[in-house]
């Protein structure tokens, strides 16, 4: 990530980073292109609860990116997107809140289905690495 990070700032140019699964990750923590040397100011993130809390559908999602690209970025969004419901804000309020062991216990789970699923296929006599 850092070569491309010195590439892309070497060609003034921005990253579109979808981070959804960052809060999914196993073995290591994830790296966000705006924590790098120089990103932060080039990097355009995409976000939500969908996958951290498991609210797929409730259409709960936010971007962080460099005051003048948020301007535009309203601009559109102010005449092509319709809110997100009462409900689902509120709902996500408290995700953020009180879910933070959800978390937790939901990669738990994705590890053991992960580890049981190559397990199987191993058996099957198929390669794994």
């Amino acid at each position: 990530m850092e070569t491309l990070a010195e590439w892309l700032k070497a060609q003034d140019l921005y990253v579109i980073s979808d981070e959804i699964y960052s809060e999914n990750t196993f073995g290591s923590r994830h790296v966000s292109f705006a924590a790098l040397d120089g990103m932060r100011e080039r990097t355009i993130l995409i976000n939500g609860l969908s996958k951290s809390h498991s609210m797929t559908g409730w259409r709960i999602g936010y971007t962080l990116a460099p005051a003048s690209i948020k301007e535009q970025m309203v601009k559109v969004h102010l005449y092509n997107v319709i809110c997100a419901s009462i409900t689902s804000q509120y709902a996500a309020i408290q995700a953020l809140k009180l879910g933070g062991n959800d978390l937790e216990l939901m990669n738990e789970t994705y590890v053991k289905r992960r580890d049981y699923v190559y397990e199987r296929l191993h058996r099957m006599g198929m390669e794994t690495e």
